[in-house]
């Protein structure tokens, strides 16, 4: 994993009342909304007994994990033990909590420590409210590497081959030269690519 950096966990629409399992380059989290509608993410290992708390359910604003009852809120500190109502919860009972913003329509969340003065900003993606601008997104429902999923998403000239019925034309696959606009957190290019014919049966 790539540490210290913001990851897209999910579209801001798939995020509901529920639990929901997430599973980012290979590890496990659950992510909920707190009582006020805030994306929240924790680690999906409880500290007591390794209970999987994408398994529990929401309480409140708080994850309750399935095995023993054990509740954490949104700041991944245990706020509720129910075998031991009367005694001091321990400082060490807390899981990891990760900061998340809402923006662009997903929900981002930063896998790190670095205070927030220290973290990366989020990529400008602000051509995505552009209505002349048409996105093509999808997901995967596979096992698959996360490095080579960012390197297909990156290499342009797939797409006419492969995806030559909804974008790019395989009798013209050229790319002309582009140009990288290279910044301290982020890159961006110009690729034109045109765009085939698309069959439709029906006609």
């Amino acid at each position: 994993m790539l540490k210290n950096l913001w990851y897209v966990v999910l579209p801001s629409s798939q995020l509901t009342d529920d639990l929901t399992a997430i599973r980012i380059v290979g590890q496990s989290f659950v992510a909920f909304r707190d009582e006020h509608g805030k994306a929240c993410l924790l680690s999906d290992v409880c500290v007591h007994r390794g209970g999987s708390l994408s398994a529990g359910k929401k309480v409140g604003g708080s994850v309750q994990c399935p095995y023993h009852g054990w509740r954490f809120g949104a700041d991944g500190r245990c706020t509720d033990i129910p075998a031991q109502p009367n005694l001091k919860i321990p400082i060490k009972a807390r899981i990891d909590a990760y900061p998340t913003i809402e923006r662009y329509g997903w929900i981002w969340a930063f896998l790190g420590d670095l205070p927030e003065d220290e973290r990366p900003p989020l990529p400008i993606l602000d051509w995505l409210s552009d209505d002349a601008v048409r996105t093509v997104s999808g997901h995967f429902d596979w096992e698959s590497s996360w490095d080579r999923v960012i390197e297909n998403g990156l290499d342009f000239a797939h797409a006419p081959f492969v995806h030559g019925s909804t974008f790019g034309d395989v009798n013209h696959p050229e790319i002309e030269p582009f140009d990288v606009d290279s910044k301290e957190w982020s890159g961006s290019a110009r690729m034109i690519m045109r765009r085939g014919l698309i069959h439709d049966p029906c006609a």
